[in-house]
């Protein structure tokens, strides 16, 4: 049987470290007015990792994806800045193809 759960990511309705390893996928997206408050609560949520896929604004600085990248209001956090949300950095891919933007993946794992 599967259980499904609303709530909302700045108060996420799990206990602290209920998930080895969160994946959100171009979540953050669709968050950057409220990522401050999601991220450490992924990181609260976590007991191993956060494995995340985003169009960190580290990758889109250069031309036509600055541009695109600012005016859609897309995560404009960087990888470096993950620490002050609780999550310590510990890999990044930013080789994963796509057309309008440059993602990257990032592998982080909760501050102890």
């Amino acid at each position: 049987m599967h259980q499904f759960l609303s709530g909302k990511c700045q108060n996420l309705p799990f206990a602290d470290k209920s998930f080895d390893v969160l994946y959100p996928v171009l979540a953050l997206e669709a968050m950057e007015e409220i990522c401050h408050q999601a991220l450490p609560e992924l990181a609260r949520v976590a007991r191993k990792s956060v494995i995340m896929i985003e169009h960190c604004s580290d990758f889109n600085e250069k031309e036509i994806l600055y541009v695109y990248h600012t005016s859609h209001l897309y995560f404009r956090g960087r990888v470096d800045e993950l620490r002050h949300d609780g999550l310590e950095l510990q890999l990044v891919f930013s080789d994963i193809p796509q057309i309008r933007l440059w993602p990257a993946m990032v592998i982080a794992s909760p501050n102890s």
